[in-house]
């Protein structure tokens, strides 16, 4: 995997403490992004975030120099964007500003979650209530990376708080490009936030179980440590047709999957035998939890060998 870094900024001073940073200032920090491209996808997230900047985003959308999705075409298989205007909690609707075809009812609840101006992705279907008229259907959260292409998630994920106020700053930062899948690793010259996965030694007291109503796959966990401040933000993009899609966004550096993960790489082994996460009871199966770890057992073959689980995966 290839990885490399360019120079950018933020439009914040490293001077300001993080908490007195505001959308006023208009300053000036340095950071890093870091990339590379990716073989494998990771698990889905869905995200939600702060409204874009209400007005110019309207004109912009009229002009049709917002990144547009979509064309003239109706159905689920194509995607198009657009602006949320509003919705009426009493009526059980509301209306998305299009490009081709103006004002559309969306009936989706999701709305409540987003500000007026804020990009949505979504499909167009004909009304079949009012003739000559569209209804958007699987409306999601869209964001514009810096060369102003699209990006989205799956409704089915969750990303921390501190992820979703940061996010649209971090995305304005990543440049797509003609690349299909890959990370990105956005660097301030401060700490932007707490990172759960933290380096570990053999005077940490380490446990291995099963995260709560997740996959069967074990996960290496340390007891008895706090978070650790980070200057890094990670974001996993995979493209899919005219959009990219958020597989991941955290706060941190890159993490390889877990050993026994079907997504595992041959860095799995190494990069975990010096980390952890976090332990919290509420994250993992209790009655899992054992001190031996599972990609190190032994077999009558000799130490597990992890290239034959990923190939055989």
């Amino acid at each position: 995997m290839e990885t490399n870094a360019v120079r950018i900024n933020s439009g914040w001073n490293d001077s300001v403490p993080t908490k007195d940073r505001n959308e006023n200032d208009h300053l000036t920090l340095t950071s890093n992004v870091k990339h590379g491209l990716l073989t494998d996808e990771a698990e889905c997230v869905c995200i939600q975030s702060e409204s874009l900047e209400s007005g110019q985003l309207t004109e912009n959308l009229q002009n049709q120099r917002l990144p547009l999705v979509g064309n003239s075409k109706v159905g689920l298989s194509t995607v198009h964007t657009g602006l949320f205007i509003c919705f009426n909690e009493q009526k059980g609707y509301g209306y998305i500003k299009t490009v081709n075809f103006g004002d559309v009812i969306c009936m989706d609840p999701m709305l409540l979650k987003l500000k007026k101006d804020d990009l949505v992705l979504f499909h167009i279907k004909p009304s079949p209530e009012y003739p000559g008229k569209y209804v958007a259907k699987n409306v999601r959260r869209a964001f514009h990376t810096k060369d102003n292409r699209v990006v989205t998630a799956t409704t089915n994920t969750i990303v921390s708080a501190s992820v979703l106020e940061i996010l649209p700053m971090v995305l304005k930062m990543i440049e797509c490009e003609n690349r299909e899948s890959f990370f990105e690793q956005v660097i301030f010259d401060y700490p932007i936030g707490n990172t759960n996965c933290v380096e570990v030694s053999k005077k940490d007291k380490i446990i291995y179980a099963k995260k709560q109503g997740g996959s069967g796959n074990y996960c290496k966990y340390v007891k008895f440590r706090l978070p650790q401040l980070s200057d890094t933000v990670t974001v996993i993009l995979k493209k899919k047709h005219d959009y990219f899609s958020i597989i991941d966004a955290y706060i941190g550096e890159k993490a390889e999957p877990m050993p026994l993960d079907k997504k595992a790489t041959e860095l799995s082994v190494d990069y975990w035998d010096n980390h952890a996460l976090i332990y919290n009871p509420q994250d993992v199966a209790v009655s899992s939890e054992t001190r031996t770890c599972p990609w190190h057992k032994e077999h009558k073959s000799g130490i597990l060998n992890i290239t034959s689980i990923i190939k055989s995966s």
